[in-house]
């Protein structure tokens, strides 16, 4: 087991055994360079480390994990250091490979932060597609949010998307920014429809619970 999952492991992090798809950053068969991303070091400390050794705020375990991945796992790890990662050079995107195939997304996700809230936003802002799928079919960021109960985090996941798409340049993207608009907008619409039907659901319940007590008080 590489040195990087024996640590997760050890740290109880149930999460650490979910990794994501094929890395596209540089490769490195010692995944010891990710401790330091672990342990909720200051944003100080990071930049000290990156001006050394620049390629290190996007490089990848050869199992695809990278320091974004890495940074979920401390309480500690603040925005600004993960705003300071996505602006040297690391992907939002970055899968892990293997039997588990997830984002940085997917672990923050996970993760027990105070500042879950804004780093997810953050990586979505920065291009993390939250309707990426893990090695399961169907299952994806915006699921994962919802089957773990964020439902406020799975809406405002939409909205950052959106705002994302929005936002691009497709003159400077190019064509296929167009077309993975497209797709992402295709995507919006039909999670936007989704949260609709489960809120009418549960009001339905609601009406139900509340029509059931006053029968009981009535009998």
């Amino acid at each position: 087991m590489p040195w990087f999952h024996r640590a997760a492991v050890a740290a109880s992090l149930p999460w650490c055994t979910m990794a994501v798809t094929p890395a596209s950053g540089e490769q490195n068969g010692d995944d010891k360079f990710l401790f330091p991303f672990s342990t909720g070091k200051p944003l100080k400390e990071i930049k000290r480390l990156v001006a050394a050794d620049p390629g290190l705020a996007y490089r990848a375990s050869e199992l695809g994990e990278t320091p974004l991945h890495a940074a979920a796992i401390s309480p500690e790890t603040s925005p600004e250091v993960v705003e300071f990662l996505l602006a040297s050079g690391a992907s939002a995107n970055q899968a892990t490979v293997g039997e588990y195939r997830r984002t940085p997304l997917h672990w923050w996700l996970f993760a027990d932060n105070p500042d879950k809230e804004r780093i997810i936003e953050l990586l979505i802002s920065s291009g993390a597609n939250p309707f990426h799928e893990t090695e399961i079919e169907g299952e994806d960021g915006f699921a994962a949010a919802e089957t773990l109960g964020l439902d406020d985090v799975a809406a405002k996941m939409l909205e950052w998307i959106e705002d994302y798409v929005d936002n691009r340049n497709s003159e400077d993207a190019g064509r296929g920014a167009d077309k993975e608009n497209a797709k992402l907008r295709k995507q919006i619409e039909k999670r936007k429809r989704l949260l609709v039907e489960r809120e009418e659901e549960m009001a339905e319940l609601e009406d139900d619970e509340a029509a059931a007590a006053i029968s009981d008080d009535e009998l």
